[in-house]
């Protein structure tokens, strides 16, 4: 069990949110629970998948879908839905504004690659953003139409990308910037809930992005410019990560919240090189941590919580039907779904 150093007595319990944190309970309940993730596993094919969602909350949007391609536009639909709900309840929507981000932060990325590396590829933008992905590359090439957080991002992309002309840098940069901006926003809020949760993402990605690096160019020293600040791992461990065998960050993981939580996924990374356990378990941390506010009726807590849970959902859900599309075992499939509040 993840041991969070976080009381239920230090949740904000801000009232002017109990109207919304009503309202997000009863969103709760329409998240699909475990068994209903593993029904959709042991279907067939996409279609068996769309039965299964037709028989719940997701009906709705489900009715004209006929193909994959339809299937991926409800889903989008659905999301977008959940994100303009939470928007609305929200009284300080810098926060979820701070999360959303992410989606716009994925087509400046899209955006820049195919920019900078001469690509001939079609691009491929997300629906989800703050600005239509339709008029995403005007507003690219327009710099000035760019949000002001946009902007930042993009001139110093631009820039390490001249310098260095290294796309994973690129990609490890807007990624900082994501959740450092995060960690400004809730850091602000001087709410010790939010402060922690930005605090243990910060941590998990840094210990992911050492992972690959160790993985994929060992004798590497990991560029500090790219990794986010503020987490509680500091950089002596990150190098010991980098160093050491996997038994040794095992161990030192132990005097930390993540010991037991990422035990089972770096075992799995020491004998397979795979990573997609440990990052399966990082987010299944955070899952735990937001099931934490189920404890209060009060405060922008269970939003955000809520929105982090449906995200997982939705990773779930396109996790069942790229399994399907590959032909992905059963069992393989079960194994890489992440955890929901049940």
């Amino acid at each position: 069990m993840a041991l969070f150093d976080f009381n239920i007595t230090q949740f904000s319990e801000d009232e002017k949110y109990a109207s919304a944190v009503a309202n997000v309970r009863a969103l709760e309940r329409s998240l699909l629970n475990g068994h209903k993730l593993n029904r959709m596993a042991e279907r067939e094919d996409w279609r068996g998948v769309l039965d299964e969602l037709r028989s719940t909350d997701y009906f709705e949007t489900l009715i004209k879908v006929d193909s994959p391609a339809s299937l991926k536009q409800a889903l989008t639909e659905t999301i977008l839905k959940r994100h303009r709900t939470i928007y609305d309840l929200s009284i300080e929507q810098k926060f979820v504004k701070a999360i959303l981000l992410r989606n716009d932060l994925n087509n400046l990325k899209t955006y820049l690659k195919i920019k900078l590396s001469a690509s001939k590829r079609e691009a491929k933008y997300s629906d989800l953003g703050i600005i239509d992905f339709q008029n995403f590359i005007t507003a690219a090439e327009q710099n000035k139409l760019l949000p002001d957080s946009l902007k930042v991002i993009y001139a110093k992309v631009n820039s390490d990308y001249q310098q260095y002309q290294k796309l994973y840098r690129l990609e490890m940069l807007i990624e900082k910037f994501f959740l450092e901006n995060i960690k400004n926003v809730f850091d602000e809020s001087r709410i010790l809930y939010l402060k922690k949760f930005i605090t243990f993402r910060i941590d998990l990605a840094n210990l992911l992005s050492t992972l690959r690096l160790k993985e994929w160019n060992p004798g590497d020293k990991i560029e500090w410019d790219l990794f986010p600040e503020d987490g509680t791992l500091d950089k002596m461990f990150f190098e010991s990560v980098l160093k050491n065998n996997i038994e040794t960050t095992i161990d030192k993981l132990q005097f930390t919240a993540y010991g037991d939580s990422l035990k089972n996924g770096l075992e799995h990374y020491k004998s397979t090189g795979e990573l997609w356990l440990v990052e399966k378990l990082a987010d299944d941390f955070l899952s735990e941590f937001c099931k934490l506010t189920e404890f209060t009726s009060f405060g922008v807590e269970p939003l955000i919580a809520y929105l982090w849970i449906s995200i997982q959902e939705m990773k779930n859900i396109h996790t069942i039907l790229t399994a399907k599309y590959i032909g992905l075992p059963e069992a393989s499939i079960k194994s890489r779904l992440r955890i929901g509040y049940e």
